[in-house]
C-alpha cells in the first residue's frame, strides 16, 4: 500500500479530528478486537498493516493528495517532517485464536498533537484484518465439519468471484494458511509475508468448451480434469470415450451448474458404471473424485454433504466447496470487529475509556500490553510466512469442532 493511499483512505468526516483533541490529554491507546461474535476467531492479517505503515508519508505523497481532494495538510505536514507514523501498533501473534471481546491490536499514540491520527488509520487495521479474519474463521469450521464425517474440502479459485485483486489474494492468503494450499493469487501479498512459497500455476481443465475449442486428445493426454455445467455441452460422451486415461491420470470431475447435488451423483454412478470401484466400510470408493465447484446457500451446501454421507458412495469419493460462504456472503459484522479507544494518560494518570456501559456490548476498557511489535515509529516487523502457517495449524486443534 503507498502513501497516498494512506492519507486518502480514512472516513471523510475524520479529516477534521486534529481540530477537535482536548489539550492536557498525553497519550492514548485504541485497540482492534472482536466484541460480538460467539465463537473465537483467527486473527489474520496483522502484518498488512505493518506493510501498509512501512513506507512513510512524505510532503510529495501530500501534494499529489491535494490535487485530488481538499482537506487540512498542516497536521500532515507535521508528519511528513516525522519522516515516519507516530504511533506503535502491537498484536497477538499472528494465525493465532482470538476469543470475543479480547483484543487483537493495539496503537498507541504518545503525543496530543497526534491523536487525531488514530480514526484516519483505523481503515487500515479494518482492511487488513476483518477480511482475511473471517474466511479463515470460517474455513477452519467448514474444514472441521467436513473432517469429522471424512470428507474432503477444496475451495475454487477467488479471483472471479472477488471485487478486487486485493480482496482474491486476501480470500486465497486465507485459504492458504489453513490448508496448506497454493492458491497463487495470495502472492500478490508476497510482499508482507516474507518467506511466501512460489506457488505452481497452470495446471489442466477440459471446461466449458469440451466440444467447441478443445482438442480431445491433448484433454484426455494431459489427465485434464473435467468440468460439468448443466448450462454447456454435456460432457458424458467425452467421460465414456476417454474413462480410461481419465483414471489412469486420476483426472477428477468437476460439478460447477444446474443441480448440484444430483450432479455430483450422476457423475459418481457414471464413473461407477465404467471404471467400477472398490469397497471401503459398506461403501463404494471411485477411482476418481467428483468436486463441487459450484456455491449455494450454506443451509443447502450442509443440506447436500448429509445427503451424500447417505448415499452408496464413500465420502472419499466427494471432495467440497463454498466460496460464497466463506469468502462473498460477510461483512465486517459476520464476527463484530471494532476499533476503540480503551486507554488515556491525562494528568500523570492512566484513564481507561469505554462507550457507555450496556450500549456497546463487549467494548473493552483499560490498557492492554500485547506481545508483537508490529511497528514502532517508523521500525517494521513482519513475522514470516511459515511461522503463521504454523501457528494456524496449530489453531486446529483449538477451534471448537463441528458435525458432518
Amino acid at each position: 500500500m503507498t502513501p497516498l493511499n494512506v492519507l486518502l483512505s480514512g472516513d471523510g468526516y475524520k479529516y477534521g479530528a486534529h481540530a477537535l483533541i482536548r489539550q492536557g490529554i498525553d497519550s492514548a491507546q485504541f485497540y482492534f478486537g472482536v466484541r460480538q461474535a460467539q465463537t473465537p476467531v483467527v486473527a489474520i492479517g496483522m502484518n498488512m498493516v505493518a506493510d501498509a505503515l512501512r513506507d512513510p508519508i512524505t510532503h510529495a505523497d501530500i501534494d499529489s493528495a491535494l490535487e485530488l481532494v481538499e482537506f487540512d495538510k498542516r497536521p500532515w505536514r507535521a508528519i511528513a517532517d516525522l519522516g515516519h507514523y507516530p504511533v506503535r501498533v502491537r498484536s497477538i501473534p499472528e494465525g493465532a485464536i482470538v476469543d470475543p471481546a479480547r483484543p487483537i491490536l493495539t496503537l498507541d499514540i504518545t503525543e496530543n498533537r497526534f491523536l487525531w491520527l488514530a480514526p484516519l488509520l483505523e481503515a487500515i487495521v479494518y482492511q487488513a484484518v476483518w477480511y482475511p479474519s473471517t474466511v479463515a474463521t470460517k474455513l477452519l469450521d467448514m474444514r472441521a465439519r467436513l473432517a469429522a464425517g471424512g470428507w474432503s474440502f477444496l475451495v475454487p479459485q477467488y479471483n472471479r468471484g472477488s471485487s478486487s485483486q486485493e480482496q482474491a489474494a486476501k480470500s486465497a492468503l486465507a485459504y492458504n494458511l489453513v490448508f496448506g494450499a497454493s492458491e497463487h493469487q495470495a502472492a500478490l501479498l508476497g510482499h508482507a509475508y516474507p518467506g511466501m512459497p512460489r506457488f505452481r500455476i497452470g495446471g489442466h481443465v477440459c471446461e466449458h468448451m469440451i466440444t467447441l475449442l478443445n482438442d480431445e486428445d491433448k484433454c484426455a493426454g494431459l489427465g485434464s480434469a473435467v468440468m460439468c455445467d448443466t448450462n454447456d455441452p454435456d460432457p458424458e460422451p467425452f467421460i465414456r470415450r476417454n474413462i480410461r486415461q481419465l483414471v489412469k491420470s486420476r483426472s477428477p470431475i468437476l460439478i460447477d451448474g444446474g443441480d448440484v447435488e444430483a450432479e455430483m451423483l450422476r457423475a459418481a454412478n457414471l464413473v461407477y458404471e465404467l471404471a467400477g470401484g472398490e469397497l471401503i466400510d459398506g461403501k463404494i470408493m471411485l477411482p476418481i473424485p467428483i468436486v463441487q465447484l459450484d456455491n449455494m446457500p450454506y443451509d443447502r451446501w450442509r443440506q447436500m454433504v448429509a445427503n451424500l454421507a447417505g448415499s452408496r458412495f464413500h465420502p472419499g469419493c466427494f471432495v467440497f466447496a463454498d466460496e460464497k460462504y466463506t469468502a462473498h456472503e460477510i461483512t465486517r459484522d459476520t464476527y463484530g470487529f471494532a476499533f476503540k479507544v480503551c486507554a488515556k494518560e491525562e494528568g500523570g494518570q492512566t484513564v481507561a475509556l469505554a462507550k457507555q456501559p450496556g450500549r456497546a456490548k463487549g467494548t473493552l476498557s483499560g490498557r492492554f500490553e500485547l506481545p508483537i511489535t508490529l511497528y514502532d515509529f517508523g521500525a517494521v516487523r513482519l513475522t514470516p510466512y511459515g511461522e503463521i502457517e504454523a501457528r494456524v495449524r496449530q489453531s486446529l486443534t483449538e477451534l471448537p469442532k463441528g458435525d458432518s
